[in-house]
């Protein structure tokens, strides 16, 4: 797979997105922009083309099938999963020559790069992205004050489509909505894990709730391996340390070449981050505030660790996952990934159940009960049982707090009670001042 040349958008229309890599033998899984898997069976030839506008030669598709609602791709040269994780998040395009006239491929595609201008002769941007919200095709449009409009993709909205601009006739307000905040599918997080070994974290994401997040397009997944980043033969990532002494430190060079590849995505806000056991401990409040950013470059140490210079100039933050050492800094990658994941908007199934938690407060959760309602002998206790929502509150918050101060007694120097809880605890006989902490 050779890249040739800046993507000319006058020969080709963007018709999907990588989304990552499939399998071993270099399968791509490919969303469709329009939402439609079937007409990926009807194309011969496809290219590639990158953030930068890059794109590589047409490339003949070997084989095509679905899997639910994205297309998996063999492309002809990309034969192993090295070369196929390197087209993640790359643009698919069709030959305008190639095209197929299909009734659902919708002809927004053909309008990436346009300049959209209302009515009145004001000029609102270009097309950056068409996706699917559902049913409903988007167009994302960016302002030259790079501002972000979402424009939903409808024939009564477009007054004209001649050469290379599009005059629209929108709502009033439709302007004004922030796309941030309202791009409903879009993706909300990318996470970029650095590695040597992408079948550790690989292993660990085919199944569960941030799998299937990745899958949706809630989320995104990259998987980084840094030896396609090294530039010798052998594909070294670590030497032995200057000074001498044991173990071997991971080289400088691979790790800028990956993190710079990580960073080809146009977000604002983006953290780098070191898995390292000098880091400070990951905890859920570290994880509500990473949620905030837009992406977590993840590089996972290994060895005696890493090369000072790169952590200097490359890396924002340094997390452990506590004071013990491990072999490397995928598992600790994955257990942020998973801990960040959780709390974004639409990748838990319920939306309170970030909220409702251990530590969401910095106390453990109340003691959980299920059928049957008795177990050996025990039985559920009858405050959760009568129907009573104040009454089972009550009963999960002072449980809640017993439990806080039985095993975790450290978090209670950070809790903040209201009057009615502090007369609710005395009432039960619990004490919420630090010095008086174990007095049940």
């Amino acid at each position: 797979m050779t890249v040739q040349y800046p993507f000319p958008a006058d020969l080709f229309n963007m018709v999907g997105r990588v989304t990552r890599a499939h399998g071993l033998k270099g399968e791509i899984k490919v969303a469709p922009l329009s939402g439609s898997t079937e007409n990926f069976k009807r194309y011969s030839r496809v290219a590639l083309v990158a953030a930068d506008g890059r794109m590589t030669t047409l490339l003949d598709i070997n084989q095509c099938r679905v899997q639910k609602k994205q297309v998996i791709l063999k492309l002809d040269t990309i034969d192993t999963k090295s070369e196929a994780d390197l087209t993640v998040s790359m643009g698919v395009l069709l030959s305008k020559e190639d095209r197929l006239e299909i009734e659902n491929d919708p002809p927004g595609h053909r309008w990436l790069g346009f300049s959209v201008w209302t009515i009145d002769e004001k000029h609102i941007g270009s097309i950056e992205d068409i996706y699917c919200n559902g049913p409903q095709e988007m167009m994302v449009i960016r302002s030259e004050r790079d501002e972000e409009h979402l424009v939903p993709l409808v024939e009564e909205m477009i007054v004209s489509v001649d050469d290379g601009s599009i005059i629209i006739d929108p709502p009033p307000g439709l302007l004004e909505i922030n796309l941030g905040q309202n791009r409903l599918v879009e993706i909300r997080m990318h996470f970029s894990i650095i590695t040597i070994f992408p079948s550790l974290i690989e292993a660990n994401l085919t199944g569960g709730i941030v799998s299937k997040a990745d899958k949706e397009g809630k989320i995104n997944i990259e998987i980084i391996n840094l030896r396609d980043f090294a530039d010798d033969k052998h594909r070294t990532t670590d030497d032995r340390p200057y000074g001498g002494g044991e173990g071997m430190v991971m080289n400088p060079e691979p790790l800028a070449r990956a993190v710079d590849h990580a960073k080809r995505r146009p977000v604002k806000r983006r953290r780098v981050i070191l898995l390292s056991p000098q880091g400070r401990q990951f905890s859920q409040s570290v994880a509500e505030e990473l949620s905030r950013e837009q992406q977590l470059i993840l590089v996972c140490g290994r060895y005696e660790g890493v090369d000072e210079r790169f952590t200097s100039k490359y890396i924002d933050d340094e997390f452990s996952i506590g004071d013990f050492i491990l072999t490397g800094g995928e598992l600790p990658a994955l257990i942020i990934v998973d801990g960040v994941a959780r709390l974004l908007p639409g990748v838990l199934g319920c939306s309170s159940s970030a909220t409702n938690e251990t530590f969401c407060r910095n106390l453990l959760k109340h003691p959980q009960y299920t059928r049957p309602r008795v177990f050996e002998d025990v039985e559920v206790p009858e405050a959760l049982l009568n129907g009573n929502h104040a009454e089972i509150a009550e009963f999960r918050f002072v449980a809640s707090v017993r439990r806080t101060i039985e095993r975790r007694p450290d978090l209670m120097d950070d809790v903040t009670f209201s009057s009615s809880e502090k007369r609710l605890l005395k009432k039960y006989g619990i004490a919420t001042s630090s010095s008086s902490i174990g007095k049940l």
